[in-house]
């Protein structure tokens, strides 16, 4: 059974966390997508995925939209800690090519 996406956003003096909890997929898209909606992206954008229990291509794309966002800022996006799951699926995607992956992060506030 599908765990619904819960996502909160957490701001430290230096980065933007982007906190989820459960599946990214279809049902998550929309809300993971418009997660910065109504913020500037003027810190760096960390997205913790260490609970994240599965990703099917619609979540991961709404991960490159967060990304593209990043970009048009001129902030980094780096994904945190994700599970073994979700590094899996980069893995055989080849998506770990993709996105900047970055492993216990100290700051994170998740």
């Amino acid at each position: 059974m599908a765990a619904p996406l819960q996502c909160r956003v957490l701001e430290t003096d230096q980065s933007l966390y982007l906190c989820l909890e459960g599946d990214l997929d279809d049902k998550s898209f929309l809300q993971l997508s418009r997660a910065f909606a109504d913020r500037e992206l003027d810190l760096p954008v960390k997205v913790d995925l260490e609970k994240v229990r599965y990703a099917n291509s619609t979540g991961i794309r709404a991960l490159v939209l967060l990304q593209r966002q990043a970009r048009e800022a001129g902030v980094d996006f780096t994904l945190v800690d994700p599970s073994e799951e979700v590094k899996r699926i980069f893995r055989s995607t080849g998506l770990s090519e993709v996105f900047h992956i970055g492993m216990g992060d100290p700051e994170n506030p998740c």
